[in-house]
């Protein structure tokens, strides 16, 4: 995800809040996720309008998997500061993992007018589109991202590649499968993605005719 704007209402919480918040963080660095969730949960208990700790704790949830309250936590930093983009995402994210797919457009709309460009939510919103088969503004989106600094999020390529095979367009759909593997050589999906490209690569072969060497 991309660097979290400031939350104005998160600026006011008090101390004991923020010791709480302070504590949670640490767990978290040290994947402690329990006890993290109990100094967050104290510090929204401390102040309600906590929007980073509300945020925080929907990661949390998210990777827990427990998507209700995930969901309410995000809802929640949300209310307490509606110009605070990482909620939105996250929401966006948690969505479109369990398959709504246009309210994970929604969301991630809403972090693209609060930050014009933004790329994580490009992506979520070109994901979203192409579950939703309306590849044409999948693909627009996934653009958009790739235009960006996606360094972060090697697999837009892999999306653009998964659009244009869908189109049947197999020279764009290995070039993106290329620039997956120049950005992610070892990347989590980088053995697949080399099947996929001999694959691709076999089957053109055969079709021109050309005799393909056994590796």
């Amino acid at each position: 995800m991309p660097e979290p704007a400031v939350s104005v209402t998160s600026l006011r919480a008090p101390n004991n809040a923020r010791k709480e918040f302070e504590k949670g963080e640490e767990e978290m660095h040290n994947s402690h996720l329990e006890l993290a969730t109990k100094h967050l949960e104290k510090a929204v208990a401390e102040y309600d309008k906590y929007a980073v700790a509300w945020s925080e704790l929907g990661r949390i949830y998210s990777v827990r998997h427990q998507i209700e309250n995930a969901r309410q936590a995000f809802t929640e930093a949300i209310t307490a500061d509606p110009q605070y983009i990482p909620p939105y995402l996250g929401l966006a994210s948690l969505e479109l993992q369990v398959g709504q797919y246009e309210s994970a457009l929604q969301s991630a709309g809403k972090a693209l007018e609060l930050r014009p460009g933004l790329v994580f939510a490009n992506f979520i919103q070109g994901v979203a589109n192409f579950k939703l088969n309306r590849l044409e503004a999948a693909e627009k989106s996934a653009r958009d991202a790739e235009n960006g600094l996606h360094q972060n999020i090697p697999q837009v390529h892999l999306l653009l590649a998964d659009i244009f095979l869908q189109k049947q367009d197999y020279s764009n759909a290995t070039e993106q499968m290329r620039a997956y593997l120049k950005e992610a050589p070892q990347g989590e999906f980088a053995g697949e993605t080399k099947q996929r490209l001999e694959q691709i690569e076999k089957s053109a072969a055969e079709i021109r005719g050309t005799p393909v060497r056994s590796k």
